[in-house]
């Protein structure tokens, strides 16, 4: 049985080991495939309400605290709180505590 498409495709690639196949995301129907799926979200006006209304909630309640505690971090005081409190040996244990706790959790 003679493959076709794709699977001939592949098939010519592995014999032919000069020239790398295209990754899908790259592929121009792919391309396609998801303009054509931003143009359906564009449409339905509610999916699209969801969609702002949940990309303002990540912004507004992750990305904008985040930056600002990492901004204060990167202060001179920020800098000597943090050397103060990275030689309590307190807080090498709550560190430890929680790499092993999020190793663990990818593990699983």
């Amino acid at each position: 049985m003679a493959l076709s498409g794709y699977g001939a495709f592949l098939n010519t690639m592995r014999s032919n080991h000069a020239v790398a196949p295209t990754p899908d995301a790259l592929r121009p129907s792919t391309w396609r495939r998801a303009l054509r799926e931003y143009r359906a979200l564009a449409r339905d006006r509610a999916l699209l309400l969801a969609l702002i209304v949940a990309t303002l909630f990540v912004l507004i309640a992750v990305t904008y605290p985040l930056g600002a505690t990492l901004a204060e971090a990167a202060s001179p005081e920020g800098i000597r709180v943090l050397s103060d409190v990275l030689r309590r040996p307190v807080y090498h244990r709550i560190i430890l505590n929680t790499l092993v706790m999020g190793l663990t959790t990818a593990a699983i």
